[in-house]
């Protein structure tokens, strides 16, 4: 495996790590039942609108950009999943990741699409509510999709090349969404 290949594999698994701390952290304070969005609504309703939808927005970004091609329209070349395709040096995996990568990028049109017309672009129909074509649907069973193909893609890579797999997802941290949560709780028994 070259070094480029690593280098690339690396930068992809940290992308890919914080990702899915940021899903993790956004299910916590919002996904986790109804109690934890009472208690925000009574404390910040507006502060917490702001952090759901910069979290949802960062979440539709970065499932974009790992499927962005390997080089963009002005040749600018990408940190992307498809960035690995040129290195693999062994054909069979090659169209395979890339099949998979395919199947990976159809079912993140829902990301694609928001980012392309409400996140990095303004688009204007939508924005003057012109009969714009309608939003994909999201749910949460779509974006853990895309989460987990996006990690078994990549660990496959890794196995392909003897390196160990990561486990996304499994990460916890005594001073995120939890502890928000936990004195939330707090605050709302006290009262």
């Amino acid at each position: 495996m070259s070094a480029e290949l690593t280098q690339r594999i690396e930068a992809l698994e940290q992308d890919v790590g914080i990702l899915h701390i940021h899903w993790n952290e956004f299910i916590t304070l919002f996904g986790s039942g109804s109690s934890n969005v009472d208690r925000m609504n009574d404390v910040a309703p507006f502060f917490f609108f702001i952090v759901q939808e910069l979290l949802l927005n960062h979440i539709y970004l970065g499932i974009s950009r790992l499927t962005d091609p390997a080089r963009s329209a002005n040749k600018h070349s990408n940190l992307s999943l498809f960035t690995l395709i040129d290195l693999m040096e062994n054909d069979s995996v090659k169209k395979s990741t890339l099949r998979r990568l395919e199947h990976l990028k159809k079912n993140a049109s829902f990301a694609i699409q928001r980012r392309h017309k409400l996140l990095s672009h303004r688009d204007l129909d939508h924005a003057l509510d012109r009969n714009a074509e309608p939003f994909l649907d999201v749910t949460r069973e779509k974006i853990e999709s895309c989460l987990a193909e996006v990690a078994d893609i990549l660990n496959d890579v890794n196995r392909t090349y003897q390196r160990p797999p990561t486990a996304y997802g499994l990460e916890a941290y005594l001073d995120g969404a939890d502890s928000l949560a936990y004195w939330l709780k707090r605050v709302g028994e006290s009262q």
